[in-house]
């Protein structure tokens, strides 16, 4: 059968796969480390190499421009040529050393990064198993902003029905609850337990305050319903939404939440 672009997208918007672990690829912790320290070391040449970019201004136009600035200005105020042409001299010399000390100066550290990173030592026949093991790791990392990224573009109405269907898929029985009427209950839930769960869902940008978190504890004593409150929201929580939330034994869930049972 024929998937078009769209379909396919439809299609993986509630499923992503694990994240990869060294496991599935029988690398150790001390694989980890090396890792780790040559992802830091390949994050730092590439900063040093960045700097050495916003950098590369040629000494003379830095100098020159300093020179005459600082020339035009004593000229004024001694109003002497001469002298004005004195202090631009040496200013010019200022600012084209300073510029060649702190091109050097990133050029060295490019150096010194290169030869840490040449230094380390990685056993050959794990060079192809760690690249294939980081390889695999972005391409991960970009799927999983891809997916949030659709996950906090949805309107509202959009994102409880998606939110809903990923409960569903992971075991759940979810029902999204009529538009109006629902006293801030969005969806009513049971998990593989027999739990109840009723969620007020905000796709907000913003972090969600406490009316949202009081409206939902006053409807589960209004309804007398034996159900956790799930207060969802993509743009995360007020200290104070926090703080009420605990008090109130309300559960707080961010978009985390939601990718995270999508790898489930």
């Amino acid at each position: 059968m024929f998937y078009s672009v769209s379909d396919l997208s439809k299609q993986r918007a509630n499923s992503m796969r694990a994240k990869p672990t060294l496991s599935d690829y029988d690398l150790s912790d001390s694989d980890a480390d090396l890792i780790q320290r040559l992802g830091n070391l390949e994050l730092a040449l590439d900063g040093a190499k960045r700097e050495s970019r916003d950098e590369e201004i040629a000494p003379f136009q830095v100098g020159a421009f300093i020179g005459v600035g600082i020339g035009l200005v004593v000229g004024f105020l001694l109003l002497n040529i001469a002298a004005g042409l004195l202090v631009g001299a040496v200013g010019f010399c200022i600012g084209y050393l300073k510029v060649l000390s702190d091109t050097h100066s990133e050029r060295s550290k490019i150096k010194r990064i290169s030869r840490e990173i040449s230094a380390i030592q990685i056993d050959p026949s794990l060079h192809s198993v760690i690249s294939a093991y980081r390889d695999d790791l972005q391409i991960w990392d970009e799927e999983w902003q891809r997916s949030k990224k659709r996950w906090t573009s949805m309107a509202g109405q959009e994102f409880e029905r998606e939110f809903a269907k990923l409960l569903t898929k992971d075991g759940w029985e979810a029902e999204v609850t009529p538009g109006s009427g629902d006293g801030g209950v969005d969806i009513k839930a049971q998990d593989p337990n027999g739990d109840a769960f009723w969620f007020q869902c905000k796709r907000w940008n913003a972090r969600c305050g406490v009316d949202p978190i009081r409206k939902m504890v006053g409807t589960l004593v209004i309804e007398g319903a034996n159900a956790t409150a799930v207060v969802l929201c993509t743009g995360g929580f007020t200290e104070s939404a926090e703080a009420t939330a605990s008090k109130a034994g309300v559960v707080l869930w961010g978009i985390e939440e939601v990718m995270q049972l999508m790898q489930e």
